[in-house]
């Protein structure tokens, strides 16, 4: 990090938006923008960016990196909390060769900025990240902004703005949020495997065509033999509605 004051001249008639970035590289580095998410500085409508206060004179505008401060005198920066993400993307249905990345209103939605890490290649992909904001809303991407989650509006972990559906978090110190289901506020639901629903022999298929042509399939759910055989298991036939034999 650079410290110290810097300037530079802008045009104030027209107003409109402006935001500083952290950026060694003086480049489009939005992973280094100040985050103004709900201050009363901050334009939601445009990116939680600065508004420009409108003026037709030389003027001298002073400001804090990150604050809302305009009279120079900047805050004590706050002491960040350690949030872990972890997102199970096991029944996507894309690719995540090339990563699964986290983006907020934190990192000014930058794509690739933060990327999670599945090291174990379980599928569930995981980072921690120092954030210094009470509250943020996010989302989980794939390839930058290749692809991103479709969240449900009104879901128990959502916040919605407008067009916008976002995963929402208020920090309150170090965090490590529960594992969820890609596009989902809960885990992955797998279903259980066949011997856990039924523990006994099932008619599982029957077709019947024309004349002679009929079938039918039994199926044993469990892992121990079974013998079926005439005294210990039958199938009893009604034919055409007449009695069982």
């Amino acid at each position: 990090m650079v410290l110290g004051r810097y300037a530079a001249v802008v045009n104030g008639v027209n107003g409109g938006n402006f935001v500083f970035f952290n950026s060694p590289a003086h480049g489009a580095d939005w992973g280094t923008k100040e985050n103004l998410a709900g201050l009363p500085c901050s334009d939601p409508a445009n990116y939680d960016d600065r508004i420009m206060p409108t003026f037709t004179q030389d003027t001298t505008l002073l400001f804090c990196f990150g604050s809302c401060e305009t009279d120079g005198t900047c805050p004590t920066p706050a002491t960040p909390n350690n949030v872990t993400f972890a997102v199970d993307m096991n029944q996507y249905g894309g690719s995540t060769a090339n990563g699964v990345f986290v983006n907020g209103n934190f990192n000014g939605w930058c794509g690739n900025c933060n990327a999670m890490d599945d090291s174990d290649s379980d599928g569930v992909w995981m980072v921690t990240l120092p954030l210094t904001q009470d509250s943020i809303e996010y989302k989980f991407t794939v390839d930058g902004w290749n692809d991103q989650e479709n969240l449900t509006a009104g879901s128990s972990c959502t916040k919605t703005l407008g067009s916008f559906t976002n995963r929402f978090l208020a920090i309150n110190g170090d965090t490590t949020l529960a594992t969820v289901c890609w596009n989902s506020c809960s885990g992955c639901v797998t279903a259980p495997p066949p011997s856990t629903t039924c523990s006994e022999l099932f008619f599982s298929e029957y077709g019947e065509g024309s004349s002679y042509n009929k079938y039918f399939e039994i199926y044993n759910p469990s892992n121990a033999p079974i013998s079926v055989e005439f005294g210990v298991s039958t199938v009893y036939l009604s034919g055409n509605g007449g009695s069982f034999t």
